[in-house]
C-alpha cells in the first residue's frame, strides 16, 4: 500500500500515468530515456520537498507555469523552493514547468490537462492572448485559483497580479534615461522579448510617456520578438543597429543583454547608458563588469510568499480581508546588488 502511495505521488508530481511511472521505477523496458529522466526528475523534487516542508497542517500541491528563459525561470524556482519551508499554517509544494520557448496550442494543452488532473492554485507567467486568457477563466471557473505573476493576464478572472508595476518601471527607466542624457539629440534602443507579454507592453507605455514632449530630440527605436534569448536577440539587433546611427542608451525591458552590448559593440553605437530588468545571473555579471548602468528589479522570495499566501486566502486558512500592493521597484548598481 505505501509503495502505491509513493508510485502515486510521483506520477502526480512527474504529470505521467501511475503505469508508466511503475515500468519505469521497476525497470520494466519499454519507457522512453526522457519520460524516465521526468520521473527521476520527479523523484528527486519530492525528496527536496519532503526534507523541506513541514509535514504538520494541510499540504498544497501548486503549479508554475512560466514561458521565460531559464536564466529567469531558474530564478523565480529557487524564490519559491526558498520561501515555500516558511509558509502557514500550511505546507507547500510546486510542480515547475518551465520553459523558454512554448506555442499557444501547448501552453492551452498543459492549462487543460492541469484542469482536468487538479490542482490547489496556479501561478502564471504566460503570454496575453485571448486563446490562453478563455482557459484560464475555465481554469477559474472549475474552482482552481489563478495567480499572474510579473506580467498579467487580461479578462481571466485570475485572483490577483503578483509583482511591480510595470507602467511606473517604465517611467522610472524613462526619467533616469532623460535626466542623464539631459540637451543631447539621438536614439534611444527600446527591446522587449515579445509583444504579447502584458507587463513588458505596460514598461513600454510608461517609458514613452517620459519622452513624450521631446519627440523631435529623441527618437524611440523598437525591437523586439528575441524572446529573452541571445541568439535570436542576436541577430535581431545586429540586422536592427547595422542601419541606425547614434544609440545614446538602451532600456532593455525584455532581456538577452549579452546580445544586444555585442550588435551595440559591433555597429560602433555611442551608447552612454544601459538600463535592464531583473536580478538573474547575466544581468549581475554585467552589473559587475561595468557594462550595463543599472538594473530595475523586484523582490522575487516576497512575490513567491505572496502568491502563496493568496492561495492561502483563497483556501479560507488566511483572513478575506488580506491584501497586497505591487512590489517595490528596487535599482541595483555595481556598487548595490543586492542578495536574494
Amino acid at each position: 500500500m505505501k509503495q502505491k502511495f509513493l508510485l502515486k505521488s510521483i506520477a502526480y508530481q512527474a504529470g505521467l500515468s501511475l503505469a508508466t511511472v511503475d515500468r519505469v521505477v521497476h525497470k520494466r523496458g519499454n519507457v522512453k530515456p526522457e519520460t524516465a529522466l521526468r520521473v527521476q526528475d520527479a523523484i528527486n523534487e519530492l525528496e527536496k520537498q519532503r526534507q523541506n516542508t513541514q509535514q504538520a497542517g494541510k499540504s498544497f500541491t501548486l503549479d508554475v507555469i512560466m514561458e521565460a528563459p531559464e536564466r529567469f525561470s531558474k530564478e523565480v524556482k529557487k524564490a519559491f523552493e526558498k520561501e515555500m519551508p516558511g509558509m502557514r499554517p500550511a505546507s507547500f509544494r510546486c510542480r515547475f514547468h518551465l520553459n523558454e520557448i512554448m506555442s499557444v496550442s501547448q501552453i492551452i494543452a498543459l492549462l487543460n490537462k492541469i484542469r482536468r488532473r487538479g490542482s490547489h492554485g496556479l501561478i502564471l507567467k504566460l503570454p496575453n492572448v485571448p486563446e490562453i486568457n478563455q482557459v484560464v477563466q475555465k481554469i477559474v471557473a472549475s474552482g482552481i485559483p489563478v495567480v499572474s505573476f510579473v506580467t498579467d493576464i487580461a479578462r481571466s478572472n485570475r485572483l490577483a497580479y503578483i509583482g511591480m508595476d510595470n507602467y511606473r518601471a517604465g517611467q522610472t527607466a524613462g526619467y533616469m534615461l532623460k535626466n542623464c542624457l539631459g540637451n543631447q539629440s539621438g536614439q534611444i534602443l527600446l527591446t522587449l522579448s515579445r509583444d504579447v507579454f502584458q507587463g513588458e507592453e505596460e514598461r513600454e507605455i510608461g517609458f514613452r510617456s517620459i519622452f513624450s514632449d521631446t519627440p523631435d530630440q529623441v527618437k524611440i527605436l523598437k525591437l523586439t520578438e528575441g524572446r529573452g534569448d541571445n541568439k535570436t536577440t542576436k541577430n535581431l539587433a545586429f540586422e536592427l543597429l547595422s542601419h541606425e546611427k547614434n544609440i545614446l542608451a538602451v532600456y532593455s525591458a525584455g532581456g538577452g543583454n549579452k546580445a544586444i552590448l555585442e550588435s551595440l559593440n559591433k555597429t560602433e553605437q555611442p551608447y552612454q547608458f544601459f538600463i535592464a530588468h531583473d536580478l538573474d545571473r547575466d544581468n549581475v555579471q554585467l552589473l559587475r563588469q561595468g557594462k550595463i548602468s543599472l538594473v530595475i528589479y523586484h523582490n522575487l522570495r516576497q512575490d513567491a510568499r505572496r502568491a502563496c499566501q493568496l492561495i492561502l486566502q483563497h483556501h479560507r486558512l488566511l483572513p478575506s480581508d488580506f491584501t497586497i500592493s505591487p512590489s517595490e521597484i528596487g535599482i541595483a548598481t555595481p556598487y548595490n546588488i543586492p542578495t536574494i
